[in-house]
């Protein structure tokens, strides 16, 4: 399936990022979008298929209801196994079996500052649940077509439960439904 995705304009020629190194003849590519023809090798069109790109080269640019950010700290974790581990979020690998590409904290120093780091790849993935307190804003859905601005209430399990209002407004106190999804919202979000 072809996606288009964005090089980081921040890769240094000569560095390996996963299990690629990035070489001159890829610098043309920085900062640019290209058409990845397979997600699980990550080839791109526009370089003819003559370079190994890896996830870790690309701006995450998951689908528009994928609720991490490049930096951020999720807990991972895969099936059958219900241990929880902290790892900072890398990127997005959209069809594969284990999607989320994570490194260690104690490689973040590594990771924000370009050099090498070691990923690994996870089964499932969400946010750290931050420390939020009763009527902080957050963004919900259930559906990625249909998001919400809601107040947090408290957790319920695995959803995040708020209290519900209607309208495209911050909802008012309410009756606390739960969620499967969740964010915190944008400053442009909170501004509207």
């Amino acid at each position: 399936m072809k996606k288009k995705w964005r090089v980081r304009d921040d890769l240094v020629v000569g560095q390996q990022y996963g299990v690629s190194t990035f070489v001159s003849g890829m610098a043309k590519f920085r900062g640019k979008k290209v058409t990845l023809d397979d997600n699980i090798t990550f080839e791109i069109e526009e370089d003819d298929f003559m370079y190994d790109w890896t996830p870790e080269m690309f701006e995450d640019e998951p689908p528009t209801d994928f609720p991490f950010r490049r930096g951020e700290e999720v807990e991972v974790w895969d099936k059958g196994n219900n241990e929880k581990h902290k790892r900072i979020f890398v990127g997005y690998t959209p069809g594969a079996i284990e999607p989320y590409i994570c490194v260690a904290g104690r490689d973040e120093q590594k990771f924000i500052g370009g050099k090498k780091f070691k990923t690994i790849s996870w089964k499932h993935c969400r946010l750290c649940r931050p420390d939020l307190k009763e009527g902080d804003p957050v963004i919900v859905w259930d559906d990625p077509r249909n998001k919400y601005r809601r107040f947090f209430a408290k957790w319920l399990n695995k959803k995040i439960g708020c209290y519900n209002g209607g309208g495209n407004k911050w909802s008012a106190k309410g009756r606390i439904v739960a969620w499967n999804h969740w964010r915190l919202p944008t400053k442009e979000e909170l501004e509207t």
